[in-house]
């Protein structure tokens, strides 16, 4: 017997944006399985104060990938305050299908600034120079190499957010160091 899903929030069925400014248009995805899925709606609980509207909304087919759909639905604009609260339904042969409700509140976005300070010692033997061998533990490898710009490149993929990168000069020095003999393998 197969037994239908929706499904939603996850990172191929996310609501855009995640938290709402006044004003900004949400959309949701959602995912179903198997691709027989059909009629998804959303109903939408709007609360301002003690008035509260309730709406309904169709989604509509935007991909298919294998036996899963994906659904679109522009949920609307919301005003500062209101609380939006949404349960997903729909159709699999005689089946009714209905998510679990999530819910959101309309407020001023938070503005985060992330500052990274790479506390870097020196792991460079300075009387080697710039030469292989030079770089006796593999920190400035490991670490700022592929830590630290993981960590802006993670980051990156958030729209709106800046990232500001404060690199010391140990590091700076560790690195350009290494830059100069490209080693494969890290001497003892």
């Amino acid at each position: 017997m197969v037994t239908p899903t929706l499904w939603h929030l996850t990172d191929d069925a996310a609501r855009t944006p995640a938290r709402p400014v006044p004003g900004e248009l949400v959309t949701i995805r959602i995912g179903s399985w198997p691709a027989s899925v059909d009629d998804v709606r959303v109903d939408v609980i709007i609360e301002r104060g003690h008035a509260i509207r309730r709406e309904a909304r169709a989604a509509r087919v935007v991909a298919g990938a294998g036996q899963n759909r994906y659904w679109e639905v522009e949920l609307g604009r919301f005003a500062a305050g209101e609380r939006v609260t949404y349960s997903i339904t729909g159709d699999h042969e005689d089946h009714a299908l209905r998510s679990r409700a999530w819910s959101f509140r309309v407020g001023a976005r938070a503005d985060v600034a992330l500052i990274w300070h790479h506390h870097q010692p020196c792991y460079q033997d300075l009387g080697a120079g710039a030469v292989a061998g030079a770089l006796r533990m593999p920190w400035v490898r490991l670490h700022a190499l592929r830590d630290y710009l993981g960590m802006a490149l993670r980051v990156r993929a958030v729209p709106g957010v800046e990232v500001v990168f404060n690199l010391t000069p140990s590091l700076l020095a560790q690195l350009g160091a290494y830059e100069a003999v490209r080693p494969t393998a890290l001497s003892t």
